[in-house]
């Protein structure tokens, strides 16, 4: 009895499992060298604070969204515009500042200063109520980088990061 009580939910105790491995709406990807490439994740109805959003990502073994040069921002903003053109006003991404209202000292989450000309939207950053501490990227088409308190609740990107090894392999002998 107690054995065909089990098969009867083990599809649903297997649905459930395939669901909770990833929530995540898959982007698509970027290769940024022979390599390493990065695959990205957006939150779609799950909105959080910046950190919740931080924590999340990490929870499933990804980073909130940084990028490694202006190669790769340029790419992702003009590949995804129109992906996130009307969805929801702001994007969290992995970068925020101690200068509220700053246009220079911006930091990915890993403590490295922002290497490249940040494309703000029009009147950002604004450090509206001087409490705009964290980056995310606004909807509108261009998708352009604003200034947002750290505290909204906001949908947000993650990524992957991948490293492959080059390996070389010597086979001898015969097949047969």
């Amino acid at each position: 009895m107690k054995f065909l009580v089990f098969i009867a939910f083990l599809p649903l105790i297997i649905s459930i499992e395939e669901s909770t491995k990833h929530p995540f709406e898959h982007l698509g990807s970027y290769q940024q060298s022979d390599d390493v490439s990065k695959e990205y994740f957006y939150s779609g109805n799950i909105h959080a604070t910046w950190l919740k959003a931080a924590e999340l990502c990490e929870i499933f073994g990804m980073k909130l969204l940084t990028f490694n040069d202006t190669k790769e921002d340029e790419n992702f903003r003009t590949k995804f515009e129109s992906f996130f053109d009307g969805r929801d006003s702001f994007i969290f991404i992995g970068a925020n500042t101690t200068e509220s209202g700053t246009k220079t000292n911006w930091n990915w989450m890993n403590g490295e200063k922002i290497n490249f000309d940040i494309k703000w939207g029009k009147k950002q950053p604004n450090a509206d109520e001087n409490n705009e501490f964290c980056l995310c990227f606004d909807e509108a088409k261009p998708l352009l980088y604003h200034d947002i308190s750290c505290d909204e609740k906001c949908p947000f990107v993650c990524h992957e990061e991948w490293h492959y090894k080059k390996m070389k392999v010597k086979v001898s002998g015969s097949a047969l």
